[in-house]
């Protein structure tokens, strides 16, 4: 689904990571963010909110910053004028928001004010965790799109870099690079193109998702489910709007993104909605598929169910280097 409101850096966040008047860009990050797993296997960075200390996941598959109503509270965030609210769509159904304001953000020794964000409210947190967790935000991707981003989760790090005005890159590393094509959606959102088992697909990149996976539409309709074996397991969750799914998790022969391989491959596959859904998640899951001509062409904005997602499993096994200079991403060997 498409947001309308996108959040925005103030200038006062851009606080350079390009030498001045060079075509080639210095390694010379505006942020360095130490990062955190959860035992979910995903990434957080220390953060402040209006002087308040904060734990942020890491998340390129949300259109959308977000802050616990708690920490709301605790930074006395306020709410904006007219701001509205956010409408979302989850796996069964959907719900709202309030947008609200801080005066400062800092992350990685970057800082910035009036920055936007929407508040989450307790009890759909809560309800949608089995355990208390330590999260009480999340950085979305309307925050990032603005600057390349070098993950480096077997590092534990991830850097930001400003690149207006470069037409180059100089690499963070030496030797050789595998090059992977990208495409970017409309919010920002990051696609990259997968191979399972010779079966191709567009992905999202969502580093808030702890493996990849796709709806069990593509699944079937790609042929693909027929050349996996398993499932090797049910795995029970909870989706943004607290419904409770169950993935089912494949073994595959081969996984590799953009000709780089993934190593012990798996895919986790949801099923649609419940048929009986009163709120109509299962019939707007159906028409999505059904508008969808095949299911490997790319759609650049979300439709509720035939986009693969590409998830955390892959950047904890791989250092990463997103560019939106180049539309490339770039992957050390």
């Amino acid at each position: 689904m498409k947001i309308g409101w996108h959040g925005v850096w103030v200038a006062g966040l851009l606080l350079g990571g390009c030498a001045a008047q060079t075509n080639r860009c210095a390694v010379n990050p505006v942020a360095n963010l130490q990062l955190k797993f959860d035992d979910a296997g995903l990434a957080n960075i220390p953060a402040t909110v209006n002087g308040v200390n904060a734990t942020m996941l890491i998340d390129t598959g949300s259109q959308k910053s977000e802050l616990m109503q708690a920490l709301a509270v605790k930074a006395q965030a306020y709410l904006l004028s007219g701001g509205g609210q956010l409408v979302y769509l989850g796996v069964a159904g959907s719900g709202s928001e309030q947008v609200t304001a801080v005066k400062s953000f800092s992350m990685g020794g970057m800082t910035g004010s009036q920055v936007q964000f929407w508040v989450i409210p307790q009890q759909r947190h809560d309800a949608a965790k089995a355990a208390p967790d330590p999260m009480s935000g999340i950085v979305g991707i309307d925050l990032l799109s603005s600057y390349d981003i070098d993950f480096d989760y077997p590092d534990k790090t991830a850097a930001l870099y400003d690149m207006a005005g470069c037409d180059s890159i100089a690499f963070p590393w030496s030797g050789t690079t595998a090059v992977i094509p990208l495409k970017f959606g409309e919010d920002g959102s990051i696609y990259m193109p997968v191979t399972i088992n010779g079966y191709q697909f567009t992905a999202l990149l969502d580093s808030g998702a702890s493996n990849s996976f796709m709806p069990q539409g593509l699944f079937k309709q790609s042929g693909l489910a027929a050349s996996v074996r398993g499932p090797v397991a049910e795995v029970p969750s909870r989706g943004i709007d607290n419904a409770e799914i169950t993935a089912s998790v494949y073994n595959v022969n081969s996984m590799s993104i953009g000709g780089v391989p993934m190593p012990n491959p798996q895919l986790s596959v949801l099923p649609p909605p419940p048929a009986d859904d009163p709120r109509g998640a299962r019939d707007r899951y159906e028409a999505a598929l059904a508008a969808h001509g095949s299911p490997n062409d790319l759609d650049l904005q979300y439709t509720g169910g035939n986009i693969m997602t590409l998830g955390a499993d892959f950047l904890r096994t791989h250092r990463v280097y997103i560019s939106r200079l180049t539309q490339q991403a770039y992957v050390p060997q």
